[in-house]
């Protein structure tokens, strides 16, 4: 896998399309439907003056694409519990296809990814909380590959060492839920385990 490293100022950084928006509304209908799950990152062996080392949780994207229409959709993580969730999403089989991160400072951007080397894939089913646990990313540097300068920075591009691990946990996901948002309306619907399998 690969990274990138800039050394730009950047003033605002924006990531479009996401679907997180921090807060869980309740269900809007007999059929409404919620794909939920808690993401991590674990950064290590990188640069100290990089600031990426260490473990992270809020604003981590992730890719999911709809088999059968191909839309893709970006699911951002939230807070220190790595939350993310998407409302109503349409029902059918879905391709986990990536994971990524931003992390900068008053002059540099870090820009980490993740794409599973095997395709990998799960159910969203209406009418229920689509449980998918927690989805743990490690990232560790390798070595540098090249750098380039211009007139806006330099940038590096290197190599990482990549792994991603499903824990299935969702029973406790459900439990943490439930602890975290006692009132929602969420609690009383049908929690289904929704497994990523891989080919």
């Amino acid at each position: 896998m690969y990274f990138m490293f800039t050394t730009v100022v950047i003033g605002v950084l924006i990531i479009g399309g996401c679907a997180t928006t921090g807060k869980i509304s309740g269900p809007t209908g007999t059929d409404s439907t919620l794909l939920i799950g808690r993401v991590s990152l674990a950064c290590s062996e990188f640069p100290q003056t990089w600031g990426c080392n260490g473990n992270h949780t809020n604003g981590i994207v992730i890719d999911l694409r709809h088999v059968q229409t191909k839309e893709i959709t970006s699911i951002r993580s939230k807070g220190a519990d790595g939350l993310f969730f998407l409302h109503d999403p349409e029902e059918g089989v879905y391709e986990f296809i990536k994971l990524s991160f931003k992390k900068g400072g008053s002059n540099y951007t870090t820009n980490l990814f993740y794409v599973p080397d095997r395709r990998t894939h799960f159910p969203v089913v209406r009418n229920a909380v689509n449980n998918m646990g927690d989805i743990h990313w490690q990232s560790v540097y390798q070595a540098k590959i090249e750098e380039t300068e211009s007139r806006k920075g330099s940038s590096i591009l290197g190599s990482v060492d990549d792994s991603c691990r499903y824990e299935n946990n969702f029973d406790e996901l459900e439990a943490w839920f439930s602890a975290e948002y006692p009132e929602s309306e969420w609690n009383r619907r049908n929690w289904v385990p929704t497994n990523i399998k891989t080919q």
